[in-house]
């Protein structure tokens, strides 16, 4: 994990194999029951 704010989180993860990078990955998740605590309401 690289960070988390605001019920988004940002990674990266490498895969290796025999020391060689084998893969790789950049995530980015978003928890919605989190990150709808700081979306602007809609005035009614």
């Amino acid at each position: 994990m690289l960070s988390w704010r605001r019920g988004i989180c940002k990674g990266r993860g490498i895969a290796r194999v025999d020391g060689e990078i084998a893969c790789e990955a950049d995530i980015l998740i978003a928890i919605p029951e989190i990150l709808e605590q700081f979306t602007p309401k809609k005035p009614a």
